[in-house]
């Protein structure tokens, strides 16, 4: 059985016949259907590239008997080595898909492997630091810049200013417009159904926000998000975004650490971790949740680990709060 045949396409699925005597289920038509789907994604077509290029780099077929404890070290080795050199995340991301897999395809009694069930058999993933939010001070820096003569420079900062005052992901910022924009209780709000999540999310819409849609005329500009982290490095360094930051990241199974120049690190995901980070640090009272409902974090574990809050910043943060409360209470009548 080639790999192909491990990772038939979703029409195959629904085709193929089960190597099982017992009448059918229900349960198993769901199964295969949800097979079928889960075989479409871009995570499993990535794993299936993986796969195809250590059977060929190693010179040998996978089966479903072919995953076991010595698959796992062999692959881990090879997804370190030269010239993929993948992060200690990214293996791991590759055996989260695999085990998803195998226990699907499990369902649908393909096979008898239990091995995804076993402890121990992913990877643990390591804590890195790619992350950086610009402020409220650097967001106004970037609108300002004259960008009149650089169409797609200005369409790019424009697109950035979208994503840090929405909170959205770069997939629905094409949703922000007109078609989206309720009005109640004189209060303007955008209302997104989000690609990723499925969830409705309502948005405030706030004057920066505001300011770039009437630009547009309500259409905003669209990018390619290999073109739009290109140049928002660019646009980021002519508003001397030039702080050093420490990166901290994994490659072929080491952690390392470097320092570079913020402008370096910002790309589209930095937009909207801006939006939490910034509304976050407000301080406003239940804040948390609203920001929350528009990001469509599901826990407080989620929010916390994306947004860009050192602990360095929730120290100050802590300390002014605390000076707060003591200046009221000095403040009250004795």
């Amino acid at each position: 059985m080639t790999i192909f045949a491990l990772f038939p396409s979703g029409d195959e699925v629904i085709r193929r016949e089960r190597p099982s005597r017992r009448m059918a289920s229900p349960s198993d038509e769901t199964n295969k259907v949800s097979f079928a789907k889960i075989v479409k994604e871009p995570k499993f077509i990535t794993i299936q590239n993986h796969l195809k290029t250590y059977e060929e780099e190693k010179g040998i077929k996978l089966t479903y008997k072919s995953f076991d404890w010595q698959f796992r070290k062999d692959f881990i080795q090879w997804s370190y080595a030269s010239p993929r050199e993948h992060s200690v995340n990214s293996a791991s991301k590759s055996f989260e898909v695999l085990k998803q897999f195998l226990q699907e395809s499990y369902k649908l009694r393909y096979h008898k492997n239990e091995i995804f069930k076993e402890k121990g058999f992913g990877i643990k993933r390591v804590k890195t630091k790619n992350k950086v939010r610009l402020n409220f001070e650097e967001l106004k820096a970037i609108a300002n810049l004259d960008l009149s003569n650089n169409p797609s420079f200005d369409k790019v900062r424009d697109l950035f200013i979208v994503g840090a005052y929405t909170g959205l992901r770069f997939s629905d910022w094409d949703k922000v417009g007109r078609r989206n924009i309720i009005e109640e209780d004189e209060e303007q709000l955008l209302e997104v159904l989000t690609i990723k999540t499925s969830k409705r999310v309502f948005i405030p819409l706030l004057p920066e926000l505001k300011a770039v849609l009437e630009k547009y005329d309500y259409v905003l500009p669209s990018s390619t998000s290999q073109h739009f982290n290109r140049i928002i490095k660019k646009v980021c360094k002519m508003a001397n975004l030039a702080s050093m930051e420490m990166r901290i990241y994994s490659e072929g199974g080491l952690t390392k650490e470097e320092r570079l120049e913020k402008y370096k690190m910002v790309s589209s995901h930095c937009a909207r971790r801006s939006f939490g980070s910034n509304f976050y640090d407000m301080g406003i009272p239940a804040f948390i949740i609203i920001i929350m409902q528009i990001t469509a974090h599901s826990t407080e574990k989620q929010f916390f680990e994306y947004i860009d809050l050192s602990q360095k910043d929730l120290a100050k943060k802590f300390s002014r709060k605390v000076k707060e409360a003591c200046d009221a209470e000095k403040k009250k009548p004795k």
